[in-house]
């Protein structure tokens, strides 16, 4: 009796174990997207706000339609004499490719706000709203240590609160940005376009600033590149 019965808690512990690896296993692929191009993006939740940890990468729109890789200052500057509109770029037209994971591209906001879809389905490029709702959850004044990565920024101010950093994982690289083709800022700025619109050439953005503490909001011309982040539906 007593060897049966011990046979038989085997067998359960067995099954939880095995139940609950399988269920570890769903609870990190859903932790996880891909974007039409296959770059995989890791989710954090912020209060009500589904976030993408990393930069948007895609070269292509939600259809499969090429989104133009402009490199030259007046390309980039002319991009809206064309009816194709958008455009993306890496920061200084790098190569390296640790450097292209690391901070992903740069977006113009007319391939943000393109009818194609520059999110993945059930997803969205993040709006002065979700920015707004992000801001709600963390600490006033040093929101943006919460939020930035632990590496990469530099000349952090020495009164910067070091021990909040990332603490929601969201994980804000110093990306840099491109104003009227220009590039500007890596390792000390982070600019995230909205899907927001201010007026017929600007957008809002949201931003840190590696000699602040706080996230803060401004508005751009619709031709510069800044980084990108989805939201889930």
């Amino acid at each position: 009796m007593l060897q049966k019965l011990f046979f038989s808690l085997i067998r359960i512990l067995v099954f939880i174990g095995f139940y609950s690896c399988n269920n570890n296993s769903i609870a990190q692929t859903t932790n996880t997207i891909r974007d039409i191009d296959g770059n995989l993006y890791h989710i954090v939740t912020i209060g009500i706000v589904t976030f993408t940890v990393e930069n948007a990468q895609m070269t292509h729109y939600r259809n499969g339609d090429i989104i133009r890789n402009l490199k030259t200052n007046t390309d980039w500057q002319n991009a809206k004499t064309t009816k194709d509109s958008g455009a993306w770029c890496y920061y200084e037209n790098t190569t390296n490719v640790d450097s292209q994971k690391n901070y992903g591209k740069l977006y113009n906001w007319y391939a943000v706000k393109d009818v194609r879809g520059l999110a993945p389905k059930g997803w969205h490029i993040a709006t002065n709203k979700d920015f707004d709702k992000l801001k709600v959850n963390l600490t006033i004044n040093i929101e943006g240590q919460e939020i930035k990565s632990a590496y990469y920024w530099k000349e952090d101010n020495a009164d910067s609160t070091k021990s909040n950093r990332n603490s929601t994982r969201f994980t804000a690289l110093p990306a840099g940005y491109r104003y009227r083709g220009v590039f500007f800022s890596m390792g000390s700025n982070s600019s995230f376009w909205s899907s927001t619109e201010d007026d017929s050439n600007d957008a809002v953005y949201h931003y840190l600033n590696s000699n602040f503490s706080g996230i803060y909001k401004n508005t751009a011309h619709k031709l510069d590149g800044l980084s990108v982040r989805f939201v889930k539906d």
